[in-house]
């Protein structure tokens, strides 16, 4: 058995990994390899053809897409997990402030009665 099978396409792409070098973006470029079967790299290809880029600026573009994609997903299971964590403690806030505002409004008519009848 080969390493790679025939419908594997094997080749290299160029990754850009900006950083700042004396307040200057600067790009770093490395090569990669990888490999992925044939029909994707077709599909990969055409799409690349379609938005007139290269096989390496469509996969880099891939990539920084599927990171922020990550990113925001975390985020939000992290969100969510904060507000169901929270969720008792919010509701007897806001249990407190409705009987906190009943007790205003009612010594508020309280006083306004008095005052009328004074």
């Amino acid at each position: 058995m080969t390493l790679f099978s025939q419908d594997v396409y094997n080749f290299s792409i160029e990754l850009s990994i900006y950083c700042e070098a004396g307040g200057v973006a600067v790009a770093q470029v490395k090569r990669v390899m990888i490999t992925m079967p044939d029909s994707l790299l077709e599909e990969v290809d055409g799409l690349a053809k379609q938005e007139n880029r290269n096989r390496s600026e469509f996969i880099r573009e891939v990539m920084r897409c599927y990171i922020d994609d990550r990113r925001r997903r975390e985020l939000r299971e992290t969100l969510r997990e904060g507000y169901c964590k929270m969720s008792q403690l919010n509701r007897e806030l806001a249990e407190e402030g409705v009987t906190a505002c009943e007790q205003a409004f009612a010594l508020y008519e309280e006083v306004l009665a008095r005052s009328n009848g004074a």
